[in-house]
């Protein structure tokens, strides 16, 4: 069926004006006028673009599949007696010689669901949050790092909105714990084209690897801060930590 005729049924849903239709004596559209209807379907759709998108990380060596943005935030780590590290698998994020550095590449959240109904955190993941709102079936984790205060070289490249990279980093997550009754879950990670990973503790059901990075945070007067649902902080900061240094637990899933 043409998607014309959805256009003029939904334009006569939603009340359009301007919405003309003409049909035959056995019913069939012949004929319609659906300029407005058209136009309210493409306001919907531009309304939802963007709403939901997430950032994964890449392997390493990939670059982004088409159509989707790649995202680089860069951290100045503390420059006195770094300990930075990263250890097994972390895609294309590294972590050494005193500074850090994400890639992630831009896609569709809706395509991610919970991956249970019972709150395990073997089946607990978390992505980084790049729309204005949290894919259904997940909740918002914000990370702020404390990063060196001297000669501070942070940097971004992308729209990193709605996370911030100044002289200090703040990152937001997207964090999947469990579906509520009659809500949706998925078995497994969407194919995106590329191989990636998502942040997970290292007991991940879904894990092909694992690895970690850790950030070696401002030591003096640090300021970290940690923002998540009370009912949540524990689930939370098994995969993202708190406290005056970072460790981010990483699975990759495809």
């Amino acid at each position: 069926m043409k998607s014309g005729f959805f256009s003029i049924v939904f334009c006569m849903l939603v009340g359009a004006s301007g919405c003309i239709a003409e049909f035959d004596t056995d019913g069939e559209l012949i004929q319609a006028e659906e300029s407005e209807a058209e136009e309210h379907v493409a306001q919907a759709e531009e309304a939802l673009n963007g709403v939901y998108d997430i950032g994964v990380i890449p392997a390493s060596g990939q670059s982004c599949p088409a159509g989707s943005a790649e995202i680089m935030i860069h951290m100045d780590d503390e420059d006195r007696r770094n300990i930075s590290s990263a250890r097994g698998w972390t895609g294309r994020i590294s972590s050494n010689d005193e500074n850090t550095t994400f890639y992630f590449c831009e896609v569709d959240g809706s395509l991610f669901r919970p991956l249970s109904t019972v709150n395990n955190g073997a089946y607990h993941y978390a992505v980084l949050k790049l729309g204005t709102t949290c894919p259904p079936g997940s909740v918002d984790v914000y990370r702020f790092f404390d990063n060196e205060n001297d000669d501070n070289g942070n940097g971004r490249h992308g729209d990193i909105y709605p996370n911030t990279s100044n002289v200090d980093t703040g990152l937001n997550f997207c964090l999947f714990r469990y579906a509520l009754p009659g809500n949706a879950t998925m078995t497994r990670f969407p194919d995106l084209g590329i191989n990636y990973g998502v942040f997970a503790r290292e007991t991940f059901t879904h894990r092909l690897a694992t690895g970690y990075v850790h950030t070696d945070d401002e030591d003096r007067r640090n300021a970290n801060r940690y923002s998540v649902a009370s009912d949540a902080v524990s689930d939370a900061q098994a995969i993202i930590s708190a406290g005056s240094n970072t460790e981010l637990r990483i699975a990759r899933v495809k």
